[in-house]
């Protein structure tokens, strides 16, 4: 049995390796939040409302063992409400101290998970609050070639945010798809 497992593990290695990234090596991401959550509500007696969100991810990991990466995040959402001629503007922006693995699962694949807590600030139409964030997330990267992965991943955030002026308290929940873009400098 064990030399069985042997056998595989030998076999498999060189496999591995290649969707590896090496310590020392800097990834450099940027993402697309595609939880657009588009929605309407109607109400009988009330005007349609209509609600779109769009957002974007850039950062950066330095692998500091060729599964561990550590690094930050930049974040910004922005979500509009409208209800008839009313329109309601909600910008999200955030940073965050990562931490990033990445678990070789074939040739050009790689499974990968993330978490961060951070700071994050919103506005609404002149009103300002702010937060910690915390996050998770996972999902796959693929490598058309060496230096570049393409990512597709499902991610949780949830912001504990607080009025500046009034001191009311909100609490954000999203779940999202990710698609993203990493290029690999260094030791990949």
């Amino acid at each position: 049995m064990i030399r069985r497992m042997l056998v595989v593990a030998a076999v498999l290695a060189p496999m591995l390796a290649q969707a590896q990234v090496q310590t020392g090596t800097i990834e450099l991401t940027g993402a697309s939040q595609l939880g657009f959550s588009s929605s309407s509500f109607e109400q009988p007696g009330f005007e349609t409302q209509e609600r779109t969100s769009l957002g974007f991810d850039v950062g950066g990991l330095v692998y500091v063992t060729p599964m561990i990466g550590v690094g930050a995040g930049f974040f910004f959402q922005k979500t509009t409400t409208k209800t008839g001629a009313d329109q309601q503007d909600f910008d999200l922006v955030g940073f965050a101290p990562k931490l990033g693995l990445a678990l070789p699962v074939g040739p050009t694949t790689s499974l990968y998970g993330e978490a961060m807590i951070g700071y994050q600030r919103s506005d609404s139409d002149g009103f300002g609050s702010s937060g910690v964030i915390l996050g998770l997330g996972g999902g796959l990267k693929v490598f058309p070639v060496r230096a570049v992965s393409l990512n597709l991943g499902l991610n949780y955030r949830t912001t504990s945010l607080k009025a500046d002026d009034s001191g009311a308290k909100a609490t954000l929940n999203e779940l999202f798809v990710g698609v993203g873009l990493s290029g690999y400098l260094g030791g990949r």
